[in-house]
């Protein structure tokens, strides 16, 4: 019986990345410092900022994945129209915090800009990866008949 619960389309191995790496290109991207980077920042966000992943839990309107979105929108912007001038306090619309949390980055700090919306997207996906768990979990208190799945979202779609 297929999971009604479960996407299909997402693909969870037990294994370690490092074990799925059979090119040098593959290592050589596993010590890359592009994901040493995307790392860290996810590390300074759960360790220095407090943003854990039980509390994020919380966020149930997709609120991470806006973030990360103004991050890299931002990013976006810096890169194609360098001469673009945000004024202080232009916070982007999909910034879905309080204006006080937005940290408006530099034409210098496009890359921080990148990192740090792709470490929200992280948080993010590893979010709605608990949460899925969560309803997985909790599958055999929800009765159904094996015939009939009940209704859920596409999440692969």
């Amino acid at each position: 019986m297929t999971d009604p619960f479960f996407p299909t389309g997402l693909r969870v191995t037990p294994e370690p990345p490092i074990a799925l790496a059979r090119t040098e290109a593959s290592l050589a991207f596993l010590t890359s410092p592009a994901l040493r980077m995307l790392i860290a920042e996810r590390i300074e966000q759960i360790e220095v900022h407090g943003h854990l992943p039980d509390t994020d839990m919380a966020y149930q309107d997709a609120e991470l994945a806006l973030a990360a979105k103004s991050y890299i929108d931002t990013y976006v912007d810096l890169e194609v129209r360098p001469d673009l001038v945000r004024a202080p306090g232009d916070v982007p619309e999909s910034w879905p915090f309080s204006d006080l949390f937005w940290k408006e980055p530099t034409p210098d700090q496009r890359a921080k800009a990148l990192v740090k919306g792709l470490a929200l997207g992280l948080a993010e996906l590893d979010r709605l990866l608990a949460a899925m768990e969560l309803i997985r979990a909790a599958r055999p208190l929800i009765p159904y008949d094996d015939a009939v799945p009940p209704q859920r979202q596409d999440w692969h779609g």
